[in-house]
């Protein structure tokens, strides 16, 4: 079971680590985000 759960935390680091540099090119593409963000106008509420 030992080897499962290793299998599965180097599953999710990679997740995490490619949904990471895709958030960042996003945001490279979309300067008016960043720039938002930097306002403090982030509002999950909306």
């Amino acid at each position: 079971a030992g080897i499962v759960l290793s299998i599965i935390g180097i599953i999710l680091s990679v997740v995490i680590v490619i949904l990471g540099i895709v958030a960042i090119r996003y945001i490279a593409n979309n300067p008016e985000i960043l720039a938002q963000l930097q306002q403090g106008g982030y509002n999950v509420a909306g």
